[in-house]
């Protein structure tokens, strides 16, 4: 009996450890989640912030969408004006010809020079990575709340641009 008594301490202790550092690594984790979403491009909001559905579903019939033909047509005829809503560095490595890059974290940045290239007649076509990102309606969104009315959005963004095969820059456009 004396040898079973020795090691349920030992056992006891064991599995205090092996508890103590599950906790640890846990919080760990919550950590290290809470740090990377705080620096990441288009971290995920806390608490629900977007507006109600109704509301974002009125301001996006007042947006429309437009064909890839149909935007390249009017960037040749000097029409329109490309918008590029991904992240800097998507931007940077390739985009739409004559792409401005506004990220929906940094609209607010650029309102002045999208009112005026709206102001001037040119139509403001919205586009990020493809039919599956919705950064495009975000941003479309946000300058149809500041007053922009002429925003179209290529649903198709950058992955159905680069199918159909139209022309791309590299670098910064501006």
């Amino acid at each position: 009996m004396r040898i079973r008594a020795m090691r349920v301490p030992a056992l006891r202790a064991r599995l205090r450890t092996a508890l103590l550092q599950a906790v640890f690594l846990a919080a760990l984790g919550v950590v290290c989640g809470v740090a990377f979403n705080a620096f990441r491009y288009g971290g995920l909001a806390w608490v629900g912030d977007r507006p109600p559905a109704d509301a974002a579903s009125a301001r996006m019939k007042e947006s429309r969408t437009i064909r890839i033909d149909e935007a390249w047509k009017k960037y040749q005829q000097g029409q329109a004006l490309f918008v590029d809503a991904r992240g800097p560095s998507e931007y940077l490595s390739a985009h739409l010809p004559g792409a401005v890059n506004v990220p929906v974290e940094r609209a607010e940045k650029s309102i002045e020079q999208l009112k005026r290239a709206a102001d001037s007649g040119r139509e403001l076509v919205v586009y990020c990575s493809g039919s599956g990102c919705s950064l495009s309606s975000e941003l479309a969104s946000v300058l149809l709340d500041k007053g922009i009315r002429n925003v179209s959005i290529l649903p198709e963004g950058w992955s159905g641009w680069l199918d159909a095969g139209f022309p791309i820059e590299e670098g910064d456009a501006e």
